[in-house]
């Protein structure tokens, strides 16, 4: 696998991607307005506060942002996005400990695919853990699969960077192909609903993490 561009080379951000081109039916934080140029989005705060969307809605919606991402990107839509994330009941993490399917239920999740060897992912590494100390508590959980062909090389690159968010191997046992990332690093967001709302490939900054808040 390589590295992506990060989006800010594509000239386009999670925001904008978000509150553009999307007709004003779907839920709220596909958003409705196209904002003008050089000014910050806005969310749009009585929508979020309606009725709390279905799981076919929000799969709905986040296949519109999708072809809306491809539209501006020209990239493929990830095939993942607006499927459901059904993780195992337990699984091992690096360190030993179990992780607990459980331990999601209700709460944001975000997935981030990594290697040890991938130059990107280790600046997209200290902003998601940066992220998840400050979020863990409003209902986030952060979930770092390693691609790394021994899981000798991901443990030695966390124990070295002192990582505390949950780490495990990426595997097509664990996730099903249709998950597995097509390049590093690649960032899922799945809902409370269990559905990929969005997929994000390559550099991903501070800001566009909160962004993923939206989902709240």
């Amino acid at each position: 696998m390589t590295c992506t561009l990060p989006m800010s080379e594509l000239n386009i951000s999670r925001r904008d991607i978000l509150t553009a081109g999307v007709v004003a039916s779907l839920p709220a934080w596909a958003g409705a307005q196209v904002q003008p140029a050089g000014k910050p989005a806005k969310t749009n705060n009585k929508a979020k506060r309606g009725k709390a969307m279905t799981a076919a809605e929000e799969a709905a919606a986040a296949r519109a942002v999708a072809e809306s991402i491809a539209d501006e990107t020209g990239e493929l839509i990830h095939p993942a996005v607006g499927t459901t994330l059904h993780l195992p009941t337990a699984f091992k993490l690096l360190n030993g400990q179990d992780f607990f399917e459980a331990q999601t239920r209700g709460k944001l999740l975000v997935v981030f695919f990594w290697a040890s060897w991938c130059p990107v992912c280790k600046l997209v590494e200290p902003r998601l853990h940066d992220f998840w100390l400050k979020n863990r508590g409003k209902g986030v959980e952060v979930l770092a699969l390693s691609t790394d062909a021994l899981a000798q090389s991901a443990f030695a690159h966390v124990r070295k960077t002192g990582w505390k968010y949950p780490v495990s191997m990426a595997t097509a046992a664990l996730l099903g192909d249709v998950m597995m990332p097509r390049s590093l690093p690649t960032t899922m967001v799945r809902s409370k609903n269990g559905v990929i709302v969005s997929v994000d490939e390559g550099d991903i900054e501070a800001d566009e993490l909160k962004d993923f808040l939206i989902h709240l």
